[in-house]
């Protein structure tokens, strides 16, 4: 009985970590360019994300274009199999189910605190690693 009880806290440990690591990007995360310009993006527990840059907010909670009065959703799309981890965010346009866009990147979470962010110039392509020292790069502190 006693070890009975003992693997079942076992699975508990593990199910729950598993859990909380699916999740670990959910959150609010800042970031600061090399020309002081703050970054903040905010993942959402249904995979839609809001960014601003430099204080003025670019995908919001409620996406539209001003110039076409389009509805936009950026969806981010996670293969956490991977480390780092495959980011695709996919724009979605007028509540269309078919993507018109997407930005292909990496993300490492390396603490509860902070992740690694890498794109390339052609949004289109994966980055084949996290640089440091790319001009994709962007280090990320998530805000409390």
């Amino acid at each position: 009985m006693k070890n009975i009880f003992s693997f079942g806290i076992l699975i508990l440990f593990f199910v729950l970590s598993a859990c909380s690591s699916q999740n670990q990007h959910i959150g609010t995360w800042v970031s600061t360019d090399d020309q002081g310009r703050e970054l903040q993006l905010v993942f959402h527990e249904d995979s839609t994300l809001k960014l601003s840059a430099a204080g003025n907010v670019i995908i919001s909670d409620e996406p539209t274009l001003v110039e076409t009065g389009e509805k936009i959703e950026i969806k981010a799309k996670i293969d956490q199999s991977k480390s780092p981890m495959d980011l695709d965010l996919v724009m979605f346009i007028n509540d269309s189910a078919d993507e018109q866009r997407s930005m292909r990147c990496l993300l490492n979470v390396i603490s509860k605190d902070e992740m690694e962010f890498q794109i390339e110039r052609n949004s289109s392509i994966r980055p084949a690693k996290i640089d440091t020292a790319s001009q994709g790069y962007q280090l990320f502190k998530r805000v409390k």
